[in-house]
């Protein structure tokens, strides 16, 4: 018999057990958002998908985190190396924010959440939502610093040359 409770509560979610035809509820207190996370775990298992997040432990999950958080980071402090100095952007509606050359970044959020995140000398906080991440690596391309076109030195040769 396998059991499975709440992290947050310790309230016994539901009982089941193995059977040879697959899996037997003995006991389900299972609320709409349990009924749905289940669902969509059924969903991505039919169609070879990869498992829904609720269903990713914990460990993978912060390890992508931390990735996603440190690309943006490095992203706005490259930003602020090709600039030669500090950047501070103050967005019109979502996020201010401010990089240095020497590795700090500081995130605020414009909606009332205050920072969302800090990296000051090594030490990183964050509080960004998937939301926060989401936005941060969209405008990362636009950070990037613009390669000039190439232009190879045959084409140079053959522009005053007309084909016959």
């Amino acid at each position: 018999l396998y059991e499975v409770s709440s992290e947050t509560t310790g309230k016994q979610i539901m009982q089941f057990r193995s059977t040879p035809l697959g899996v037997k509820v003995e006991q389900g207190n299972l609320d709409s958002i349990h009924v749905q996370d289940i669902n969509n775990l059924h969903h991505s298992l039919k169609k070879n998908e990869p498992l829904p997040t609720t269903f990713t432990p914990i460990g993978k999950q912060e390890a992508e985190y931390f990735a996603r958080v440190e690309r943006v980071t490095n992203a706005l402090v490259q930003y602020s190396i090709a600039q030669n100095k500090e950047v501070e952007i103050d967005g019109v509606f979502s996020y201010k924010w401010r990089a240095s050359p020497e590795g700090n970044v500081h995130i605020g959020a414009k909606d009332g959440r205050g920072m969302l995140l800090e990296k000051n000398g090594g030490k990183l906080t964050s509080n960004m939502s998937q939301r926060d991440l989401i936005y941060f690596e969209q405008i990362l391309p636009k950070l990037q610093p613009k390669q000039p076109s190439l232009v190879s030195s045959e084409s140079k040769r053959n522009q005053g040359n007309e084909l016959v």
